[in-house]
Formats: C-alpha cells, structure tokens, sequence
C-alpha cells in the first residue's frame, strides 16, 4: 500500500471508530499553497521526511532495542528454560504492542485536529508506528506458533501412554457370563400364579 493510501483508524472509546488518512505528500502540497513565494520552513519540512526515512530503514533495530528496554523492567528469570524465555519474550512484545497501538491513537488523534507542521510530524509517527506494529505482530505470530509447538511436543509422550493402555485394555480377554441353570429357566418359562385372595395390583390411590 502506497504512502497515498496508508489509512489509520481511531477507535473511541464507545466502539466507534473514524478512518485517518495518512498522506504526507498533500500536507506538504497544502504548506506550499500558503507559502506561494517559497517555504521559509522547506528545511524543517524536509529534515522531517529524512528523519521519516531513516526509521523507516533502521525499524528493526529501533524495535529491538524498545523490547531490551522493556524486557530491562522486569526482573530476571530465576531458572531460565525454552518455555519460560518464550514467555517472557512473549510478554515483553506484547507490552510494547500494546504501548504502540496506545501512541498510534494519541498520533492519528494529532492528525485529525493538528495543522501544517504539526499534521505532518503526527502523519510520519503514525506511518512508522503503523510498520512498528505490523512488525511486533509478526513477531508475535511466531512466538504463539513456537509455544504452540512446544506443548504438542510435550503432549506426545502423554497421548503415546494412552495408546498403550487403551491396546492393553481391548486385548483383555474377559471371562463369560456363567450360562442360566435349570431351575432359573423353569422359574423364566413358568408363570407366576397369583394366591387366591390377593390382588398382584399395589400401590392404588
């Protein structure tokens, strides 16, 4: 999706929501529209696309070293293993997803009411912020899919012993029903005579 048409969506807090289009190129085109004899501030309006441009290139490092400082706030693992340093990175990335969603309303916030210098500044931090989150969110897939992984892998042993148990059991050779003797089947076959004088009906209201 082209620089033209990057949207942003600020979401309030009843539910509703409002698209924010981000596009630098007609902010800077309606800057130049007041300034028909020349921008005296085209060198600030430039420094911000290059400075624009250099995070856009060094994303990636900028966003390990956010998850270093974040990860510097929470106390040490005590016994460090594959499961618990997957948790903890997982942690880690989704506090500063978090914190980056909550910078990217503030900046679509200043989008939306700001003008000139201060629109174009607000556009170039929420068009960073946008690659920021779709890069944690990468990220974050990953490690849902290793931890995912990891717990089938743990379960396998498990499902295996049932396996066996459940061979074991419908080998088992139970022993037969012990066959009727012959007085339980004349007592089946033969009616029962009621007594005289005694009605086989109970329980009449």
């Amino acid at each position: 999706m082209s620089q033209l048409e990057l949207p942003g969506m600020i979401i309030y807090g009843d539910g509703s929501w409002e698209i924010i289009n981000l596009n630098p190129d007609k902010i800077r085109g309606d800057i130049r529209k007041n300034y028909p004899l020349g921008n005296p501030m085209h060198g600030f309006t430039l420094a911000l696309q290059n400075d624009y441009h250099a995070r856009q290139q060094n994303l990636e490092a900028i966003l390990q070293s956010e998850l270093s400082h974040v990860d510097s706030r929470h106390p040490p693992i005590s016994n460090m293993t594959p499961d618990a340093w997957l948790s903890r990175t997982l942690n880690i990335v989704n506090e500063l997803l978090f914190q980056k969603n909550t910078e990217l309303q503030q900046q679509l916030q200043t989008v939306k009411t700001a003008k000139q210098y201060a629109k174009l500044e607000a556009t170039y931090n929420a068009m960073i912020l946008n690659d920021q989150i779709a890069n944690l969110q990468v990220k974050q897939t990953n490690l849902y899919a290793q931890m995912n992984r990891r717990q089938a892998e743990a379960m396998k042993p498990h499902a295996k012993r049932r396996r066996l148990v459940n061979r074991r059991t419908s080998k088992h050779v139970w022993p037969p029903l012990p066959r009727p003797t012959a007085s339980l089947k004349r007592r089946r076959e033969s009616p029962q005579k009621s007594k005289p004088g005694r009605s086989m009906i109970t329980n009449v209201p």
